[in-house]
């Protein structure tokens, strides 16, 4: 009977050891993206943004760029601007990561062009290859967090500005100074409809309700809000939209109050799936 027991239980270990090793992030280095034509320290901004988002998504574990650099020291290798697949699988070998991305960011004619590649070190495969336009500088923040969420997802096919509307309807998860709270987004036509739930309990005030309405364009929800329960509670706020609606991170001001008239605070939030 115990030994029967044993190997019921080595059988478990065994097979919640396949499960988390299949379910384990891979390593990635996201190297700087290269020049070509444009300003350098926009570059070095894009290549952060980019690494900053990429994180964020979750789907790999990134190596810091401080580990990469002291690693390129190191070796006496130049980190800015590689292109080349095989130095990059170089890299990625010496970072022992699984997977390093490369690209470059140029300008053609009034655009900006950012090309990426997903290197497979141990057999040096670019399995991914991703394109994203920029056709003005406001652009930039929307189109970066499309290709981050893009480079994570096995269907690329499209950046989700390119593919119609960003999905932001359902529920979200806020947070603010000294509160969190539950945020509903509801499409009609083209027109938002937002609810918030408000929970007060670190200020020790009532737990509050907010009603808003908002327009989504490039990337940006602007929204009026109002309380439900005070008329003259109410005000403005802007989203961010980051990883196709997955994300908001916003400010918002009072228009209603006097002692709030004009203070910019912020909320952030996180979609429920």
């Amino acid at each position: 009977m115990g030994e029967k027991i044993m190997r019921h239980i080595l059988v478990f270990v065994l097979l919640l050891a396949v499960i988390t090793t299949a379910g384990a992030a891979e390593r990635m280095a996201v190297l700087d993206l290269k020049p070509v034509g444009v300003d350098k320290n926009l570059t070095m901004a894009v290549s952060e943004n980019l690494r900053t988002m990429i994180i964020e998504g979750g789907h790999y574990k990134i190596v810091e760029r401080s580990q990469i650099n002291k690693l390129m020291d190191e070796y006496r290798l130049i980190q800015s601007g590689i292109t080349d697949d095989s130095q990059a699988q170089k890299i990625g070998s010496l970072a022992n990561v699984d997977l390093v991305l490369i690209g470059s960011l140029g300008r053609i004619f009034d655009y900006y062009t950012i090309n990426v590649r997903i290197i497979k070190v141990g057999t040096g495969v670019v399995i991914k290859a991703l394109k994203s336009e920029i056709k003005s500088p406001a652009d930039f923040p929307p189109k970066i967090d499309d290709l981050a969420l893009r480079i994570g997802n096995p269907d690329d096919s499209q950046p989700v500005s390119d593919a119609g509307v960003i999905d932001i309807s359902g529920s979200y998860r806020t947070e603010g100074y000294k509160y969190v709270g539950l945020l509903a987004i509801n499409k009609s036509d083209d027109i938002y409809q937002l609810s918030w739930l408000i929970d007060n309990s670190q200020t020790g005030d009532a737990p509050q309700s907010y009603k808003g309405m908002g327009i989504l364009h490039s990337g940006v929800l602007s929204v009026y809000y109002k309380n439900t329960e005070d008329q003259n509670d109410y005000g403005v706020a802007a989203y961010e939209v980051l990883l196709g609606g997955q994300q908001l991170r916003g400010l918002y001001t009072n228009l209603g109050t006097s002692d709030r008239y004009g203070k910019v605070s912020f909320e952030n939030g996180v979609k429920q799936n």
